[in-house]
């Protein structure tokens, strides 16, 4: 992927992640890779991780910055749920 389609990629992702959380993000495209962290601003003790494999032939196949985003705010919150309610 290009150095210019990779940094257009992370920083929409990046823009719209914190958007909806309260905390901050940081995304990174290593190799192929994209790797979300959440840093929560409320919830000190654990910093969310979440990777996707594959992103080249994912964003080929149609999948958009959004998908991406909802991924990731999904998990996330099913996390923190699944930690604070039973």
């Amino acid at each position: 992927m290009p150095y210019e389609l990779t940094k257009l990629l992370s920083q929409t992702i990046k823009r719209e992640i914190d958007k909806k959380i309260t905390g901050k993000a940081t995304v990174n495209i290593i190799n192929d890779l994209l790797i979300v962290d959440i840093i929560p601003r409320d919830l000190n003790e654990c910093i969310f991780r979440c990777t996707f494999n594959h992103i080249d032939s994912d964003i080929q196949q149609g999948v958009t910055s959004t998908d991406y985003v909802n991924a990731v705010l999904t998990k996330y919150k099913h996390k923190i749920y699944k930690r604070y309610f039973k």
